[in-house]
């Protein structure tokens, strides 16, 4: 007769494997962990990824733009013979690499004996590695370009100023006689004077409602969001409440519901977001970016191109064996190689040298510029 004791603590079957549990399963759950713990901006960009194989992504942008002329009726067509417009040209952008190690120990996987129990342990240690990531994407579309950094949403809208290479083109590129198609996005500045004495422009209701206005006229359509630092976000709903009177809600359980929880600006959605990139106000600046503070976007997704490379979009890669530092190691990486590209910089803007700390009486209307001119 066995022992007890002699079977105890050993399965009937060799422990779980890793590569047993399916890729497919594992890229989704940190897709959806990622997803779920996202700010509005990586949310929108996760949703919007475009798949491109290739070292270079290529959009096709339109450039200059084609006269028509009036003639009587049996009249002759005028400039038959000459090609006006420019051809269309390519915005072209490198992919950019980023990857996050998933690096177990050994004891632990072999320890983990049987498919529920390894699983939960993999699925835990994914979920804390996808809180991760989506903390750090986010801050990333918000990011300037740096080295082996990709070409961010602050990129891709640029300051309207930009004389740089942005997707391979620059300004002088995209000028044309009329102005129909600029390599520039349109932005509210504080007026930087030379002296350096200056006043931050107002984070006002107005002033947000004022390019979405301009950008309507000039484009035939608002763009799809707005994106503001906490504070500017505090004092636009600060303005509201100042305005209208908000009363709370009673609910059936005799609980309150009160304040701005969804902010919408001629039915242009305003999210808050702490990764945007925010300073004090400078008033001795003399330039945009020596005064600082504050700033708003306003980004149109139609024009905004996400991209991944297959099989490379916060996905898992193969399982390898690893023996660093006399420990053994299961290790994988899950890998983003791809960016963001906008195929036209004018459906985009920006509010620069914001003071959130101006009181509301005095704020002041500030102005639009698009290609360094003031728009009317």
């Amino acid at each position: 007769m066995a022992l007890p004791f002699q079977s105890a603590g050993l399965t009937s079957a060799p422990a779980t494997r890793l590569t047993a549990i399916t890729t497919e399963t594992l890229d989704r759950r940190v897709y959806d962990q990622m997803f779920n713990a996202a700010t509005p901006a990586l949310k929108t960009f996760m949703s919007r990824i475009e798949l491109k194989d290739g070292y270079n992504v290529e959009y096709m942008i339109r450039t200059g733009d084609i006269d028509g002329a009036w003639r009587a009726r049996d009249g002759q067509i005028a400039a038959y013979s000459t090609q006006t417009g420019a051809p269309a040209t390519r915005a072209v952008m490198n992919k950019f690499y980023a990857n996050w190690t998933l690096n177990l120990a050994d004891v632990d996987v072999r320890e983990n004996r049987g498919a529920v129990q390894l699983a939960n342990y993999l699925t835990t240690q994914l979920d804390i590695l996808a809180d991760s990531m989506s903390a750090e994407m986010a801050k990333a579309i918000w990011t300037e370009h740096a080295t082996n950094t990709m070409y961010s949403l602050v990129d891709a809208i640029g300051d309207g100023t930009d004389a740089a290479s942005y997707a391979g083109i620059t300004l002088a590129d995209m000028t044309d006689d009329d102005g129909r198609e600029v390599w520039s996005s349109f932005v509210m500045d504080c007026g930087p004077s030379t002296a350096g004495s200056n006043t931050g422009v107002s984070p006002s209701l107005a002033n947000h409602q004022k390019m979405l206005r301009v950008m309507f006229d000039y484009n035939g359509k608002y763009p799809d969001a707005i994106y503001v630092t906490g504070p500017v976000w505090d004092k636009l709903a600060a303005e509201i409440a100042g305005t209208e009177y908000l009363a709370g809600e009673r609910g059936q359980k005799n609980d309150i519901e009160w304040g701005v929880q969804v902010l919408r600006m001629l039915g242009v959605p305003v999210f808050r977001d702490r990764y945007l990139p925010s300073n004090a106000f400078v008033t001795g600046g003399t330039s945009r970016a020596a005064c600082k503070g504050h700033a708003s976007y306003f980004v149109d997704w139609s024009f905004m191109h996400p991209y991944a490379t297959p099989g490379r979009k916060f996905q898992l890669q193969e399982w390898t064996s690893l023996m660093s530092s006399g420990y053994e190691r299961k290790w994988n990486n899950i890998a983003f190689d791809g960016g963001l590209i906008t195929s036209r910089r004018r459906a985009h803007g920006k509010i620069v040298n914001i003071d959130p700390t101006i009181a509301a009486t005095s704020y002041a209307a500030g102005t639009v510029y698009w290609g360094g001119v003031v728009c009317v």
